[in-house]
């Protein structure tokens, strides 16, 4: 089985040297493209030109948000990807259960996958962590016919789990690589041929055919990146908030944080500053209240 060293990337990189990248001995780069139906990586298109430019393999991953809907959140990878060509599969990276069961989540991973191959004619993998795959997801749902990139660091190898066993695609063994050309640290990749749209093990890597994903390119996404804030001493969310001009509940919600008054130090929080938080770009849903005897305002808001 051929081994190819890669790299992910996203907005937190920020911009980067494709061709240091490629001379550093890096084949494979797989970029953010979306998260839920609310958020384009900034960095998306100019990511691609330069790693297409630098001659280097592609594929491109759409992070869940189990709040959306899986179809609208597939439709909206696939547009955001659309007229962009494709080395390697189109990959859904899972790693947040929201108030979802194991079965339920995996249900929706499915939905997900099974409408991205239909919206891009390409295939698709799942990519989720070794402890995610086995306290999170299960057999039974669909998911075992798709290809795994599993993430585990410190390991000479994945662990098994109840779906896949010991086989994988793809290896994600350090998220804190360092690469000439990206002055951030960096997700460290091993990926083999089964990650591939063309997985013919016969077929040299410079051979292999990159695939067209259907439509019109779109414009570079004027969203500004998220910010990823390392929790400091005497921090609360109240604080952190203010500084980002954000609210408590948005950072909460963000990060799956059950207690907003427990956070750690050194904990690392996604940040979407002022009016380009998460919950901003979802769509608003209003209802209607009849006030009953006894309502305040204070009593509806909660």
């Amino acid at each position: 089985m051929t081994t190819y060293k890669g790299i992910d990337i996203s907005n937190w990189q920020g911009s980067v040297d494709f061709s240091e990248v490629k001379n550093s001995g890096v084949q494979i780069v797989y970029i953010e493209a979306t998260e839920g139906n609310f958020y384009t990586d900034p960095y998306l298109q100019e990511f691609y030109d330069g790693a297409s430019s630098s001659g280097l393999l592609i594929g491109f991953y759409h992070f869940f948000s189990p709040s959306v809907l899986a179809s609208e959140q597939a439709k909206y990878f696939t547009n955001a990807i659309s007229g962009m060509t494709s080395d390697c599969r189109l990959v859904l990276d899972l790693e947040e259960a929201g108030s979802y069961g194991s079965a339920e989540l995996s249900m929706l991973a499915n939905e997900f996958l099974e409408a991205v191959e239909i919206n891009s004619g390409l295939n698709v993998a799942l990519y989720t962590y070794a402890s995610f795959a086995n306290n999170n997801i299960e057999p039974g749902y669909g998911l075992e016919k798709y290809p795994l990139w599993i993430a585990e660091y410190g390991t000479s190898s994945p662990e098994s789990n109840s779906i896949w066993g010991s086989s994988y695609a793809g290896w994600q063994y350090s998220d804190t690589g360092r690469v000439r050309g990206i002055n951030a640290s960096t997700d460290l990749d091993l990926i083999y041929d089964g990650m591939f749209l063309d997985d013919r093990e016969d077929i040299p890597k410079d051979q292999k055919q990159p695939q067209r994903i259907p439509g019109t390119r779109q414009e570079p996404s004027t969203q500004s990146g998220v910010i990823y804030y390392t929790v400091q001493e005497g921090d609360t969310l109240t604080s952190i908030a203010q500084k980002y001009d954000t609210t408590v509940h948005e950072i909460a919600v963000t990060n799956s944080i059950a207690n907003p008054n427990l956070i750690y130090v050194g904990e690392v929080l996604k940040i979407y500053p002022g009016n380009r938080s998460i919950i901003n770009r979802k769509k608003v849903f209003t209802t209607t209240y009849i006030v009953q005897s006894g309502d305040t305002l204070t009593s509806i808001a909660i």
